[in-house]
């Protein structure tokens, strides 16, 4: 997992959740992140497409649960045509 693809990511997140998140770590659990719900964990899987210009296959979807689950559907993501 890249460093580049984890600040991207803490960056959607503190954006998207409108606030600090000082403890965010590969092992922080996507349900412990203040307001972060679904339809948030969708748009920063969107933006991080948009962001790092890759394809992220949808079935890695139902199995998010932790930043690092997040930083490896990137790593195995396809690069956008």
């Amino acid at each position: 997992m890249s460093d580049a693809a984890f600040t991207t990511l803490a960056a959607i997140l503190r954006r998207l959740c409108q606030q600090p998140l000082p403890d965010l770590a590969p092992e922080t659990l996507l349900l412990d992140i203040p307001d972060l719900d679904s339809i948030r964990v969708l748009e920063t899987v969107a933006l991080l497409e948009e962001e790092l210009r890759v394809e992220i296959d949808t079935a890695m979807l139902d199995h998010l649960e932790r930043v690092s689950d997040i930083l490896g559907a990137v790593a195995t993501a396809r690069p956008m045509r």
